[in-house]
């Protein structure tokens, strides 16, 4: 069960960098 809330701890920080990254991208 601890591994599976890791994956979506996971799956969260890797959506929220996609998210900052595409913001960064369309400020340029």
């Amino acid at each position: 069960m601890a591994g599976h809330k890791y994956l979506d701890e996971n799956s969260v920080c890797t959506k929220t960098y996609t998210i900052l990254k595409e913001i960064r991208d369309w400020l340029k």
